[in-house]
């Protein structure tokens, strides 16, 4: 079941926010600055509801405070392009730069920021959630207008489904993402050192002190980027490590073997037991712990963010892959369809 929550009038046009709840008791209530995921309610073991997202109260703060991308897309490129450079064929086009010289999720106006056009949609008895943008040629710097839609869907196995499709009448780079923040302890529950990850991945591609890929790979063996088997987050989470974030953090793409739908990660949290399943049709997982959370900001119900009180998980093409030509092309020729999955699944134990 899907239902309009609530609606604003803004400078940028009407803001809704719609939740969507299954017969379990779980909701995700997404609104439509940014296609922004604005809470998920999910029971633990003891059956008590908890909001596992950090992020805002309204619609409204989500287009006027856009310093973290809390639950918002990301695109039309997310992560970073070095020098806000752009190459398709051998063909530049400059794109916003951002993030000092360099261009990140899709620059100062990028999805996140757009006000999607809401739909509900009902197929075979089942509701969808359809939030659709056209992004114009030349936004940004991106060649070839870009037609978005973005669909959640949240089914009776507590599974929120993620699918992203579009068309470009130009040759283009798309690669989109979403930029949840998840504390399955509850957002605003202090950090989330204690929560218990596992990703599906032996490689890593390895980024310079800005971020930026070299274009080399790296085996996670032996590294604090290990999270093969079920590890604490916070266990090797300050280590001096040349791949860990500056003052200590992760903020890491990891390579996901495989093609289809298949699964990329799990991240639990003893304590409540709630279990966060992540499954992608995308070839990336960047790994990012919040690092630049520093308690100066105001999230819902009061709560107060700091550094490592979430966990982000965005799957994705790997950065500034336009120009390491090993790495899966983010390209999208003309016409033809941009279409990937993903999925978060939350039961506990």
């Amino acid at each position: 079941m899907i239902t309009c929550t609530s609606r604003q009038q803004s400078e940028r046009g009407e803001l809704y926010a719609y939740t969507l709840a299954n017969q379990n008791g779980m909701k995700v209530t997404v609104n439509n600055a940014g296609c922004a995921i604005q809470s998920i309610l999910v029971p633990g073991r003891d059956g008590r509801l908890a909001d596992v997202v950090l992020g805002y109260g309204d619609a409204a703060t989500y287009v006027s405070n856009r310093q973290y991308y809390f639950g918002c897309i990301l695109g039309r490129c997310a992560s970073r392009i070095k020098g806000g450079d752009l190459v398709i064929d051998d063909r530049h086009y400059q794109l916003t730069q951002n993030a000092g010289k360099d261009h990140l999720h899709g620059g100062l106006y990028g999805f996140d920021r757009a006000i999607f056009t809401p739909a509900i949609q009902n197929r075979e008895g089942s509701e969808s959630l359809v939030l659709s943008y056209v992004s114009a040629d030349g936004e940004e710097g991106y060649p070839g207008e870009f037609r978005l839609t973005v669909t959640y869907t949240l089914d009776e196995e507590n599974g929120l489904v993620i699918d992203y499709t579009g068309t470009s009448d130009a040759d283009t780079v798309v690669n989109l993402s979403n930029h949840s923040f998840f504390n399955l302890a509850g957002h605003g529950s202090g950090t989330i050192r204690d929560h218990q990850l596992r990703v599906h991945s032996d490689t890593y591609t390895i980024a310079d002190d800005t971020g930026i890929p070299t274009g080399e790979i790296g085996d996670v063996a032996d590294t604090p980027l290990d999270f093969r088997d079920m590890t604490p987050i916070g266990g090797r989470i300050d280590r001096d490590f040349d791949q860990l974030a500056p003052g200590g953090g992760y903020n890491t793409n990891y390579i996901i073997g495989g093609q289809g739908l298949r699964k990329a990660a799990e991240l639990y949290e003893p304590t409540s037991g709630r279990l966060m399943e992540v499954m992608s049709t995308m070839p990336g997982l960047q790994l990012f712990t919040a690092n630049r959370l520093n308690g100066t900001g105001t999230g819902k119900d009061g709560a107060v963010y700091d550094r490592w009180g979430a966990v982000c998980l965005e799957t994705q093409y790997y950065p500034d892959a336009c120009h390491h030509p090993r790495f899966p092309s983010p390209v999208l020729r003309a016409k033809e369809r941009y279409s990937h999955r993903t999925v978060y699944r939350f039961s506990h134990r």
